[in-house]
């Protein structure tokens, strides 16, 4: 299967790790409209902020319990 296309008609950032993202407003604007379901709505700064917490929340929980609790 192809990957799925990304609109490139709107502002993108990139964070340091090399990234993309767009502005909440933007985010918004392309949930409420139409698109063609093989284009894919990159996500939102804290939608990525999220993806890593969980992440490393999971990370965190595979750990042996007396590494983890350097966490807890």
């Amino acid at each position: 299967k192809n990957p799925p296309h990304m609109n490139r008609n709107q502002p993108l950032f990139v964070r340091n790790d090399g990234k993309y993202f767009i502005t909440d407003e933007n985010a918004q604007k392309w949930d409420q409209e139409q698109h063609n379901p093989e284009e894919t709505r990159l996500p939102t700064l804290m939608e990525l902020e999220e993806g890593d917490r969980l992440a490393n929340e999971k990370v965190i929980e595979n750990l042996p319990p007396e590494k983890r609790q350097e966490y807890e």
